[in-house]
């Protein structure tokens, strides 16, 4: 029974995973929608859009059944005792959380809502296009490293990847929409940190 729930938990782990992925890619895409199926565009990426974080809340459960039901061919905890890794957690979920909350600040209603007239971000979004990218990533490694799990710790990491993927999807869709504006953008401010000066690279 218990070697049931280790697998059915790791398949609704990785099922997820890709299903938000498939909504989150949808959901960034307003302005491709918008010239197939006009203004409703906006209207369908909203509803992506919130499916996708009704699928991370999962993903995040289903990172607490795995502490509780490791798979029984990996270690079930990360080498070292479980302050250290408490201890990075914190380390990662201080910036991850500033990055997110501010992004989320900044963004107002933009996090979850899209809207055709949405303007080009100020606050934390003069320096970095992607903040809230940023930040997401460094909680879901300080969730793996609070949970002491290798497995997690390595699964969160492929986050990295997917969070690439999903940034320029994004960045595609807001060149289609704001054109030269957000050409102009992207020269000012940096993809995953702030750019340096004289840096003209994204």
């Amino acid at each position: 029974m218990v070697v049931m729930v280790v697998y059915a938990n790791l398949c609704c782990m990785v099922a997820l995973t890709l299903l938000a992925s498939a909504t989150y890619l949808a959901s960034v895409r307003p302005g491709a929608w918008e010239k197939r199926i006009g203004p409703s565009a906006y209207v369908r990426s909203n509803r992506y859009r919130s499916i996708t974080a009704v699928l991370i809340m999962l993903i995040t459960i289903t990172y607490v059944l795995y502490a509780l039901f490791p798979l029984p061919m990996i270690p079930p905890h990360l080498a070292w005792r479980w302050w250290i890794s408490a201890l990075i957690a914190c380390l990662l979920a201080t910036p991850g959380l500033y990055l997110t909350v501010q992004g989320v600040s900044d963004t107002g209603e933009g996090t979850l809502v899209v809207r055709k007239d949405q303007p080009l971000y100020a606050g934390i979004y003069r320096h970095i296009r992607h903040p809230q990218a940023v930040g997401e990533l460094l909680l879901w490694l300080a969730i793996a490293f609070l949970l002491h799990s290798p497995f997690l710790v390595f699964y969160s990491l492929l986050w990295l990847p997917l969070h690439v993927w999903f940034c320029l999807a994004e960045e595609r869709d807001l060149l289609l929409r704001y054109g030269e504006a957000y050409q102009a953008y992207q020269q000012q401010a940096g993809f995953w940190w702030p750019r340096i000066r004289g840096n003209t690279g994204a």
